[in-house]
């Protein structure tokens, strides 16, 4: 019994030797068998799908670190934008799938539902492929490679990550400016309008005047720690989405507009109600040619009423 049972055990562990190699050669296997196609010089890329019938065409170049998207070179959103660029630069092929493009459909590689991709280095294309499905985990995806024959399996699920519009790709900050060379804002809302301008005053002299436009004006003193966070608020604008080129304001008011004038820069925006109940406004921006969405709560505070900029009368 002794010796059945000792047998066993060798037994049992020499499978497991046997098994390790296997596994170890298997995965030494598959990594052989991965190709990369690097391109490291690549600063543009053009990527082309069908949109139903209307084709979609997207520009993303990187220049000096900086990541562009669309012909008018929006600044893009550098996690999007690298990701898309680290995928084409370094395409990790990890096994054929079919000689020619006889199954390009069964792949999502047929004309009508592919994303076509070129890379370019200044005015050169150095790569153009052409993006399928992604598989089921969507971290791979098939592609076929311009030059070379056959569908491929691909590392990274690019179809989803390409299926993009410029908008997708864009920075949401619609501006940034430093808030101690801010020296005017004009503010009117729904009910008044005013200016609160900087002034070069000197250590226990007041910081900012309140000259009111529209309104009831009072003598008590400006508060000037209000202003100067006031001031820090209108200082940075950031979009929650952008809306299609053909969304009109036209025939509404808006409810707020400001004016923030730092150094020779003047920045204009103007608040509208939106069409939905999602407690969102729609804003119209003097740095930006897009119409864009906001907090409707956010927007209401760029058009602060005139008596909290008051201090208190304690008398």
């Amino acid at each position: 019994m002794k010796k059945f049972l000792n047998r066993k055990i060798i037994l049992l562990a020499l499978i497991a030797v046997f098994l390790g190699v296997y596994i170890f050669q298997s995965v030494s296997s598959r990594k052989n068998n991965i190709e990369t196609i690097e391109n490291e010089n690549i600063d543009t890329i053009l990527i082309s799908y069908n949109d139903g019938e209307v084709e979609k065409k997207i520009r993303l170049a990187k220049e000096n670190e900086l990541y562009f998207a669309g012909e008018e070179k929006f600044p893009a959103e550098v996690s999007g934008a690298a990701r898309i660029f680290d995928s084409v630069t370094n395409i990790k092929l990890l096994g054929k799938l079919a000689s020619g493009t006889s199954d390009a459909e069964r792949y999502g590689l047929n004309e009508n539902a592919r994303i076509t991709v070129s890379a370019l280095n200044g005015s050169e294309e150095v790569l153009k492929f052409y993006v399928g499905k992604d598989n089921s985990t969507n971290q791979q995806c098939y592609v076929n490679i311009e030059g070379k024959d056959g569908i491929y399996l691909a590392q990274n699920g690019m179809h989803a990550m390409m299926s993009v519009n410029v908008n997708d790709l864009r920075s949401k900050e619609i501006y940034r400016l430093d808030v101690d060379s801010i020296s005017k804002i004009t503010v009117k809302n729904q009910n008044e309008s005013y200016e609160l301008t900087k002034l070069a005053a000197g250590e226990n002299e007041p910081k900012w005047s309140l000259n009111v436009l529209e309104g009831n004006a009072l003598e008590n003193p400006v508060d000037e720690k209000t202003a100067g966070t006031f001031a820090t608020r209108v200082s940075s604008l950031t979009a929650m989405e952008f809306l299609p080129e053909d969304y009109s304001v036209e025939g509404k008011e808006p409810f707020v507009e400001v004016s923030v004038k730092s150094g020779s820069k003047n920045v204009k925006v103007l608040f509208y109600s939106a069409d939905n109940e999602d407690g969102e406004a729609v804003a119209v921006c003097s740095e930006t040619p897009t119409k864009f969405t906001v907090d409707r709560a956010l927007a209401e505070t760029f058009g602060k009423s005139l008596g909290d900029f008051y201090l208190a009368d304690n008398s």
